[in-house]
């Protein structure tokens, strides 16, 4: 079953972690990002792939194509492992995938595909990344 609340709190008191009551619910909202991170450094040689990432033969590209995944890419390759901050294309979640399609595909991820250099427009000049 479920109940509906007549007031709200606004949307800002969802942005950070936080308690507060919501008619007789608690409500806690809790940080995933960084709970999921510091998950995957007990899993993964954080050590080791940031020394691949510092390495000025190698560099990379992670397309979040405006999902879920924009945050974590953001948190996990940039803020812990030093990847450059181009590194994460299209970070920002938006309601409507910035435009585009949710399906990580060779019609739909153009972008992505072009930067390897593997698409119709990419551009032969530029460096293709060593890893995306």
């Amino acid at each position: 079953s479920y109940k509906i609340i007549e007031s709200t709190p606004p949307l800002s008191a969802f942005d950070a972690p936080n308690k507060f009551k919501l008619g007789d619910m608690d409500v806690e909202v809790v940080d995933v990002v960084s709970q999921y991170a510091d998950m995957l450094s007990t899993l993964f040689d954080f050590e080791s792939i940031k020394n691949l990432l510092r390495r000025p033969d190698f560099n990379m590209v992670f397309d979040a194509m405006h999902g879920v995944a924009g945050p974590f890419a953001n948190e996990i390759f940039c803020q812990r492992l030093g990847a450059a901050a181009d590194a994460v294309m299209n970070g920002v979640p938006k309601t409507d995938f910035g435009g585009g399609h949710p399906d990580p595909n060779l019609v739909y991820a153009t972008s992505l595909v072009d930067k390897m250099g593997l698409g119709a427009n990419a551009n032969a000049a530029e460096k293709v990344p060593d890893f995306g």
